[in-house]
Protein backbone atom coordinates (compact mmCIF):
# COMPACT_ATOMS: atom_id res chain seq x y z
CA UNK A 1 0.00 0.00 0.00
CA UNK A 2 2.70 2.44 0.92
CA UNK A 3 4.56 1.69 -2.58
CA UNK A 4 1.52 2.14 -4.33
CA UNK A 5 0.83 5.48 -2.40
CA UNK A 6 4.44 6.76 -2.92
CA UNK A 7 4.08 5.73 -6.75
CA UNK A 8 1.08 8.15 -7.15
CA UNK A 9 2.67 11.24 -5.06
CA UNK A 10 5.83 11.03 -7.93
CA UNK A 11 3.26 10.84 -10.53
CA UNK A 12 1.44 13.79 -8.94
CA UNK A 13 4.77 15.50 -8.52
CA UNK A 14 5.69 14.56 -11.57
CA UNK A 15 2.88 16.19 -13.50
CA UNK A 16 2.84 19.42 -11.48
CA UNK A 17 6.66 20.02 -12.87
CA UNK A 18 5.42 19.71 -16.77
CA UNK A 19 2.37 21.60 -15.83
CA UNK A 20 5.12 24.48 -14.31
CA UNK A 21 7.26 24.17 -17.55
CA UNK A 22 4.78 24.62 -19.82
CA UNK A 23 3.41 27.46 -17.58
CA UNK A 24 6.51 29.33 -17.58
CA UNK A 25 7.18 28.86 -21.30
CA UNK A 26 3.63 30.48 -21.59
CA UNK A 27 4.37 33.25 -19.39
CA UNK A 28 7.80 33.99 -20.97
CA UNK A 29 5.99 33.84 -24.54
CA UNK A 30 3.31 36.71 -23.76
CA UNK A 31 5.14 39.10 -20.97
CA UNK A 32 8.83 38.59 -21.03
CA UNK A 33 9.95 41.87 -22.41
CA UNK A 34 13.56 41.64 -22.88
CA UNK A 35 13.46 39.21 -25.64
CA UNK A 36 13.41 39.95 -29.63
CA UNK A 37 10.39 42.50 -28.64
CA UNK A 38 12.98 45.06 -28.09
CA UNK A 39 14.40 46.88 -30.90
CA UNK A 40 18.31 48.20 -30.03
CA UNK A 41 17.44 51.50 -29.89
CA UNK A 42 15.51 51.14 -26.75
CA UNK A 43 18.74 51.69 -24.81
CA UNK A 44 19.78 54.57 -26.58
CA UNK A 45 16.41 56.04 -25.42
CA UNK A 46 17.45 55.06 -21.27
CA UNK A 47 20.81 57.14 -21.86
CA UNK A 48 18.71 60.14 -23.28
CA UNK A 49 19.38 63.10 -21.22
CA UNK A 50 16.07 64.47 -22.19
CA UNK A 51 13.79 61.60 -21.18
CA UNK A 52 16.05 61.43 -17.68
CA UNK A 53 15.11 64.52 -17.07
CA UNK A 54 11.34 64.15 -18.12
CA UNK A 55 11.33 60.79 -15.81
CA UNK A 56 12.69 62.05 -12.74
CA UNK A 57 8.84 61.93 -11.30
CA UNK A 58 7.98 58.44 -12.92
CA UNK A 59 9.22 55.99 -9.95
CA UNK A 60 6.77 57.72 -7.46
CA UNK A 61 4.34 57.49 -9.78
CA UNK A 62 4.55 54.16 -10.69
CA UNK A 63 4.30 53.40 -6.57
CA UNK A 64 1.40 54.95 -6.11
CA UNK A 65 -0.16 53.02 -8.97
CA UNK A 66 1.04 49.74 -7.73
CA UNK A 67 -0.56 50.75 -4.37
CA UNK A 68 -3.98 51.56 -6.05
CA UNK A 69 -4.47 49.61 -9.15
CA UNK A 70 -0.84 46.86 -9.04
CA UNK A 71 -3.89 44.11 -7.92
CA UNK A 72 -5.78 44.73 -10.93
CA UNK A 73 -3.40 45.62 -12.82
CA UNK A 74 -1.55 42.07 -12.31
CA UNK A 75 -4.97 39.96 -12.60
CA UNK A 76 -6.36 41.77 -15.62
CA UNK A 77 -3.02 42.25 -17.90
CA UNK A 78 -2.69 38.27 -17.22
CA UNK A 79 -6.22 37.65 -18.22
CA UNK A 80 -5.50 39.48 -22.24
CA UNK A 81 -2.12 38.23 -22.50
CA UNK A 82 0.50 41.48 -21.67
CA UNK A 83 2.85 42.14 -19.50
CA UNK A 84 1.48 43.83 -16.55
CA UNK A 85 4.66 45.55 -16.22
CA UNK A 86 4.18 47.16 -19.92
CA UNK A 87 0.41 48.17 -18.40
CA UNK A 88 1.28 49.75 -15.58
CA UNK A 89 4.29 52.13 -17.74
CA UNK A 90 1.31 52.87 -20.10
CA UNK A 91 -0.98 54.16 -17.55
CA UNK A 92 2.09 55.99 -15.54
CA UNK A 93 2.20 57.96 -18.94
CA UNK A 94 -0.90 58.21 -20.24
CA UNK A 95 -3.17 59.59 -16.89
CA UNK A 96 -0.20 59.42 -14.17
CA UNK A 97 -2.79 56.99 -12.50
CA UNK A 98 -5.44 59.27 -12.34
CA UNK A 99 -9.02 56.93 -13.22
CA UNK A 100 -11.24 59.93 -13.80
CA UNK A 101 -8.93 62.18 -16.17
CA UNK A 102 -10.18 62.91 -19.68
CA UNK A 103 -8.38 64.53 -22.87
CA UNK A 104 -9.47 67.24 -24.94
CA UNK A 105 -9.48 64.26 -27.98
CA UNK A 106 -11.98 62.52 -25.49
CA UNK A 107 -9.67 59.65 -24.24
CA UNK A 108 -10.39 59.19 -20.99
CA UNK A 109 -9.18 57.01 -18.07
CA UNK A 110 -6.23 55.01 -16.80
CA UNK A 111 -5.07 54.27 -20.44
CA UNK A 112 -6.52 57.08 -21.83
CA UNK A 113 -8.66 55.51 -24.07
CA UNK A 114 -11.39 56.79 -27.15
CA UNK A 115 -14.79 55.81 -27.37
CA UNK A 116 -14.28 53.99 -30.91
CA UNK A 117 -11.82 51.24 -29.08
CA UNK A 118 -14.76 50.39 -26.57
CA UNK A 119 -17.16 50.44 -30.01
CA UNK A 120 -13.87 48.28 -31.75
CA UNK A 121 -14.20 45.79 -29.04
CA UNK A 122 -18.13 45.55 -28.56
CA UNK A 123 -17.70 46.91 -25.00
CA UNK A 124 -20.77 48.73 -23.69
CA UNK A 125 -19.68 49.36 -19.75
CA UNK A 126 -18.10 52.81 -18.26
CA UNK A 127 -14.47 52.93 -19.43
CA UNK A 128 -13.59 55.49 -17.14
CA UNK A 129 -13.76 53.08 -14.23
CA UNK A 130 -10.87 51.54 -13.41
CA UNK A 131 -11.02 47.90 -14.07
CA UNK A 132 -13.08 48.26 -17.31
CA UNK A 133 -10.26 50.71 -18.57
CA UNK A 134 -7.76 48.38 -17.65
CA UNK A 135 -9.82 45.49 -19.19
CA UNK A 136 -9.59 47.31 -22.15
CA UNK A 137 -6.71 48.37 -22.64
CA UNK A 138 -4.83 45.94 -22.44
CA UNK A 139 -7.38 43.94 -24.55
CA UNK A 140 -7.35 46.78 -27.16
CA UNK A 141 -3.36 45.78 -26.95
CA UNK A 142 -3.83 42.30 -28.00
CA UNK A 143 -5.56 43.30 -30.65
CA UNK A 144 -3.68 45.43 -32.21
CA UNK A 145 -0.73 42.27 -31.92
CA UNK A 146 -2.98 39.60 -32.61
CA UNK A 147 -5.75 41.03 -35.22
CA UNK A 148 -3.43 44.06 -36.57
CA UNK A 149 -0.33 42.03 -36.95
CA UNK A 150 1.95 44.34 -34.91
CA UNK A 151 4.28 42.32 -33.58
CA UNK A 152 6.73 44.09 -31.48
CA UNK A 153 6.54 46.22 -28.22
CA UNK A 154 7.12 49.52 -30.13
CA UNK A 155 4.90 48.66 -33.13
CA UNK A 156 2.28 48.17 -30.49
CA UNK A 157 2.71 51.50 -27.91
CA UNK A 158 2.51 53.59 -31.60
CA UNK A 159 -0.22 51.69 -32.76
CA UNK A 160 -2.18 52.24 -29.40
CA UNK A 161 -1.74 55.83 -29.19
CA UNK A 162 -1.74 57.29 -32.81
CA UNK A 163 -4.17 54.09 -34.35
CA UNK A 164 -3.82 50.95 -36.36
CA UNK A 165 -4.54 52.65 -39.62
CA UNK A 166 -1.70 55.15 -38.93
CA UNK A 167 0.57 53.01 -37.55
CA UNK A 168 0.10 50.37 -40.95
CA UNK A 169 0.55 53.71 -43.30
CA UNK A 170 4.03 54.33 -41.18
CA UNK A 171 5.21 50.82 -41.05
CA UNK A 172 4.79 51.08 -44.97
CA UNK A 173 7.08 54.01 -45.24
CA UNK A 174 9.55 52.35 -43.01
CA UNK A 175 9.32 54.41 -40.17
CA UNK A 176 10.98 53.62 -36.79
CA UNK A 177 8.59 53.70 -34.16
CA UNK A 178 11.62 54.23 -31.39
CA UNK A 179 11.70 57.06 -32.97
CA UNK A 180 8.24 58.38 -31.43
CA UNK A 181 8.25 60.23 -28.21
CA UNK A 182 5.34 58.63 -26.80
CA UNK A 183 7.00 55.56 -27.47
CA UNK A 184 10.00 56.43 -25.86
CA UNK A 185 8.28 57.29 -22.51
CA UNK A 186 6.63 54.25 -22.17
CA UNK A 187 9.98 52.23 -22.60
CA UNK A 188 11.92 54.70 -20.20
CA UNK A 189 8.83 54.39 -17.47
CA UNK A 190 9.20 50.45 -18.03
CA UNK A 191 12.56 50.81 -17.51
CA UNK A 192 12.02 52.21 -14.30
CA UNK A 193 9.69 49.29 -13.21
CA UNK A 194 12.83 46.92 -14.21
CA UNK A 195 15.01 49.22 -11.86
CA UNK A 196 12.65 49.07 -9.03
CA UNK A 197 11.24 45.78 -9.15
CA UNK A 198 11.81 45.26 -5.78
CA UNK A 199 9.78 48.66 -4.70
CA UNK A 200 6.96 49.20 -7.22
CA UNK A 201 5.16 47.09 -9.80
CA UNK A 202 5.32 43.34 -10.50
CA UNK A 203 8.10 42.36 -8.19
CA UNK A 204 5.29 40.03 -7.12
CA UNK A 205 3.87 38.55 -10.49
Amino acid sequence: MKGTHSALIVRIMALLLIFLSTSSVADEKHYALNGPNYNKDFHKILHDEKFRKWGKGIPNNLREIERVFGGRIRMVSKQNGIDPKLTAAIIAVESSGKPKLCSRSEACGLMQLKRIVAKELKFKGNITQPWNNIWLGTKYLTTLRDRYGFTTIEWQLYAFNQGPTKAREMLRNGYKPSKDNYVKKVLFALQAINEEGQLIILAKQ
